[in-house]
């Protein structure tokens, strides 16, 4: 009867063990995929900053060269910094 138990405590323990292995596995790859999915987005948030960055750019030359007038600059400027 005390051999019958010891194998099912072995059994239970490997079962255990194999359940462990496979969560941990799982959980790295979910980790590398969130990871990959940052960098992604990371990427995409840079380009899009940047871009409104240059908007604004363009906007004080025009405000400079007298193209458009100050309350023209401050609304557009509003809208782009509301963007970022």
């Amino acid at each position: 009867m005390a051999k019958n138990h010891r194998l099912v405590d072995d059994i239970t323990k490997q079962k255990s063990d194999e359940i462990i292995k496979h969560a941990k596995k799982k959980g790295f790859e979910i980790s590398q995929a969130i990871s990959k999915k940052k960098a992604s987005l990371k990427t995409k948030l840079k380009t899009s900053t940047q871009k409104h960055l240059e908007e604004l750019e363009k906007l004080g030359e025009l405000k400079k060269q007298g193209l458009i007038t100050a309350k023209e600059f401050q609304e557009t400027k509003k809208k782009i910094l509301s963007k970022i």
